[in-house]
């Protein structure tokens, strides 16, 4: 069944529809977006890695912004200061909830012996959104992966598949005009050797059909896919591929 498959249609299942283009749209925004931060990510964080490559050096607030970023109610303060390091002096900026310097104010920096650029004033934090920019990044490449996931599980099903009916159960036609946030359909299908078997989803909207074409796992009849549920583009072609397999 895999040669089967068209590698177009193979490319829209990997990406799991138009779920997995915003998906990689989301990934490379959010990454460009921390890009900064994930180059020189707060030192807390290294300090306990690479505590022997540390070092301290006097420096000096040379300016000091209001950022209108609040963090438990408390503004969050921009300091920009300039500290000696071995390499020179450089000019950095950190961050810290609270008006806890002035212009003029000497500070203690701590920095990265081998890239002074990743440093901090002491107890403060190098970005106003460090946690922020790493978060969103976890939590779009989780979304990323889950797609991919899906969409590679449903290749799988396709390589490996037998077509069939699927008849909603009757117990769900009620939700046929229900507008709830998310409903759960079942469907119920008969396999190739006379098995009736289940299978439900959640949905974001009431089912249409009370009939629907579903692809079952040959060794493992409980993986399956609503054709009606992939992305419309694709749905003919899928069909297509069991139709001219049956007809052979």
């Amino acid at each position: 069944m895999d040669s089967r498959i068209p590698i177009s249609t193979k490319m829209v299942l990997s990406l799991n529809g138009m779920y997995g283009v915003i998906a990689i749209v989301s990934f490379l925004a959010a990454f460009f977006t921390s890009f900064f931060t994930l180059q020189s990510f707060d030192i807390k964080t290294l300090a306990h890695m690479k505590d022997h490559n540390l070092e301290r050096s006097n420096g000096e607030i040379i300016n000091v912004l209001y950022t209108n970023i609040k963090i438990n109610g408390e503004p969050v303060y921009q300091y920009n200061y300039v500290f000696h390091s071995k390499t020179g002096d450089f000019n950095w900026t950190s961050f810290q909830g609270g008006d806890h310097y002035a212009e003029g104010d000497q500070v203690v920096v701590e920095y990265q012996k081998s890239k002074p650029h990743i440093n901090r004033i002491i107890g403060m934090s190098h970005s106003d959104r460090d946690l922020f920019s790493i978060a969103l990044l976890f939590v779009v490449a989780i979304f990323l992966f889950l797609n991919f996931w899906i969409g590679n599980n449903r290749i799988n099903i396709l390589s490996n598949g037998e077509i069939t009916r699927a008849i909603l159960k009757k117990d769900d036609y009620s939700l046929l005009h229900q507008k709830l946030l998310t409903n759960r359909m079942t469907l119920s299908y008969i396999t190739k050797n006379g098995c009736i078997l289940e299978t439900s989803r959640f949905i974001f909207h009431p089912p249409q059909n009370t009939e629907y074409t579903l692809i079952y796992h040959k060794s493992n009849p409980k993986k399956t896919i609503i054709v009606e549920h992939l992305p419309w583009f694709i749905q003919k072609e899928v069909r297509g591929i069991y139709n001219r397999f049956t007809a052979l």
